[in-house]
């Protein structure tokens, strides 16, 4: 009788789907996504990251000998204690009964089923207890070695609690602890700003040198990209649930392209924008006329002196990139009408925080040009 052969990951269904209907709170997921998008970026050996396909995350590697998966999931659970031996075995229950197979542990086992070698990684909030904690050492930590070498009693507590699981491909835990990575970011700030400082690096690298707030729009654009591939439906289209390399690569040029080098004519980007966000004619070129004497304050300053209205330009700056992280979440509707609105009743209402008050068209008129820079736009990001 003939063994039937095993199926590289690749052409194998996800276990489950369920992810893309609940990605309600998934923003630390999302940036997740994001370091590792950065991370393809700058190595030669990470090939593709796929999003909620056979777990949170999936990740290519390029091996000595042949292709390597490594299967990431994300848990940003508010925990009151360290992550535990228990909480990684606890399974779900139904009926009163306990469910096999749905601890996370067995969970991220279970992905253990392609031809490849496997891999895994859980990327949390909070650390592991001591216990666990030589996961979050490199493979080849002496201190890791050591553990493992002596961890027949943790495997035997395991097997225990998981009732002895075992992968498609027939490995155990003592599989999943040898070839696991516990990853652990504090909060969703500090990941993002790790994030942010590593895709200045790589826009660098390509010859950009990339303004702050010019960054953060880039980077938003790199969080849409990792979404679009979450939600994509795998039944309808697999593909579009796969970011590789090149078209990655390909992608970050064509933002840098856009979104970072100026228009060779003033104002055409603005325009292009409050035509997307649906804005009437009247009122793109009230908007144009804005920004026209705002430009000319820049330069003879009348109302301000020039280092006062630069700091002005970082509290519109700032109040406008508050209004688009809420956009962007989905905190706020995707209506471009709507949105220009809230962001000009966001800057009168800066006018009277800020001391020695400038006219209220030249705080308009600094909105509509950070938008012409490509740093502000009135509609949700789009990968």
């Amino acid at each position: 009788m003939t063994t039937p052969q095993i199926k590289s990951i690749r052409d194998l269904p996800p276990l489950e789907r369920g992810g893309v209907e609940a990605r309600q709170g998934f923003e630390f997921q999302d940036h997740v996504a994001a370091q590792l998008l950065i991370e393809m970026l700058e190595r030669t050996d990470l090939l593709e990251v796929w999003c909620e396909t056979h777990d949170d995350i999936t990740l290519f590697w390029e091996g000595d000998d042949c292709e390597e998966v490594e299967f990431v999931q994300v848990k940003a659970l508010t925990l009151e204690q360290l992550w535990s031996i228990a909480k990684l075995t606890e399974q779900k229950r139904k009926d009163k009964k306990t469910v096999a197979g749905t601890s996370i542990l067995e969970r991220s086992l279970a992905n253990d089923r392609g031809s490849e070698p496997s891999r895994f990684r859980l990327t949390t909030t909070l650390p592991p207890n001591a216990d666990l904690a030589f996961l979050q050492l490199r493979y080849d930590a002496p201190d890791r070695q050591e553990k493992l070498a002596d961890s027949k009693v943790l495997v035997a507590d395991l097997e225990k609690r998981t009732s002895s699981f075992r992968s498609g491909n027939g490995n155990g835990v003592r599989y999943w602890l040898e070839n696991t990575r516990w990853e652990v970011h504090q909060s969703e700030s500090s990941l993002e700003s790790a994030n942010k400082l590593k895709l200045s690096r790589v826009a660098f690298a390509l010859g950009h040198h990339v303004l702050p707030d010019q960054l953060d729009e880039l980077y938003a654009d790199l969080l849409a990209l990792a979404r679009k591939a979450a939600v994509a439906d795998w039944g309808q289209s697999p593909h579009s649930k796969k970011i590789t390399k090149a078209s990655l690569t390909v992608w970050l040029e064509k933002q840098i392209d856009t979104r970072l080098k100026p228009a060779s004519q003033a104002g055409i980007k603005l325009k292009s924008k409050l035509k997307d966000a649906n804005i009437p004619g009247p009122d793109i070129e009230a908007s144009l006329e804005l920004r026209h004497r705002y430009l000319a304050e820049r330069y003879k300053p009348k109302y301000l002196t020039t280092s006062r209205l630069t700091e002005v330009e970082s509290e519109v700056g700032a109040t406008l990139h508050s209004l688009r992280a809420k956009l962007d979440a989905g905190d706020l509707e995707d209506d471009g009408v709507k949105f220009h609105s809230l962001c000009l009743t966001a800057v009168e209402k800066l006018q009277t925080t800020i001391p020695e008050t400038p006219p209220l068209s030249v705080l308009q008129g600094c909105m509509y040009n950070i938008a012409d820079r490509c740093v502000h736009r009135f509609r949700r990001a789009t990968a």
